[in-house]
Parts: C-alpha cells; structure tokens; sequence
C-alpha cells in the first residue's frame, strides 16, 4: 500500500512539475507569449523605419535641395563651391537605425530532465521513508 501511496504522489508530483516548468508549461507558455510581443514590438519599429526610408526616397526623388544636402555628405560638391574642411572634426551622419536582433534560446532538455528526475526519486524517497518511520515505530511497541 505504501508502494502505491509513493508511486501516487510521485506521479502527481511529477506531473504538476510538468505542468508548471516543463517545456509546454505554464512557465515556458509565458516566456514564449512574452517573446512573442518583443517580435511584435520589433515589427512595429522596423515598419516604422522603412516608413522613413520610404518617405527619404520620395524626398529625394522629387526635392532638389535634399538631393544636394545628401550629395554634400557624401562628399560631392558643385563645381562653384569651396569647401573648408576642419581638423578633428566629424560631421555628425545619418544612420538608420535598423531594428535589433531578437533571440529566442531555451534549453528545454536541461529543464524537463530535472523534472523528470524528481518525479523518479520523490516516490522512492517517500517510500523508503515511510518505511524507516513505519518500521521504527513498529520496534519501538514492541
């Protein structure tokens, strides 16, 4: 009976680790729902740049004046123009940003392996307990 009790309470154990830490648990069902809105944050800004780039190239296409402040800062200049360089000066360029990189890494093995561990030993540790216990208070009404 005892045996029956240990293998009771390590499946229910075993399984309520499961359920909640295992690799389709509670615990990874939220990790994965909070990776899911960073992608969707991610989406949103990425559209929002190539909204941007998208409204440059318009700019560029139809704004001459653009078209001549892109020139000068890549370094083409009109024949009619003096450029006066400065030392140890940087002009500031524009650089889009464009996005971040997103990972999703998750060793599932390594959790579910300790789960299922657990569940193994509980029953036997329980077991060998109530054994011990049983047994001393048997001796000891004797």
């Amino acid at each position: 009976m005892r045996l029956i009790v240990a293998l009771y309470a390590g499946f229910l154990f075993g399984g309520s680790m499961l359920f909640f830490w295992g690799h389709s648990g509670i615990y990874s069902y939220n990790k994965l729902v909070n990776y899911r809105n960073s992608l969707e944050a991610n989406m949103k800004d990425l559209e929002q740049i190539n909204q941007q780039l998208l409204n440059d190239i318009d700019a560029l296409g139809s704004n001459p004046e653009i078209v001549t402040l892109q020139a000068r800062e890549l370094g083409f200049f009109k024949d009619d123009e003096q450029v006066i360089r400065i030392e140890n000066y940087s002009a500031g360029r524009n650089i889009h940003k464009v996005g971040r990189l997103i990972y999703k890494a998750e060793s599932k093995a390594t959790r579910d392996i300790l789960v299922k561990i657990s569940a193994l030993f509980l029953p036997l540790l329980f077991y060998l307990f109530s054994h011990l216990v049983l047994k001393g208070n048997a001796d000891k009404h004797r």
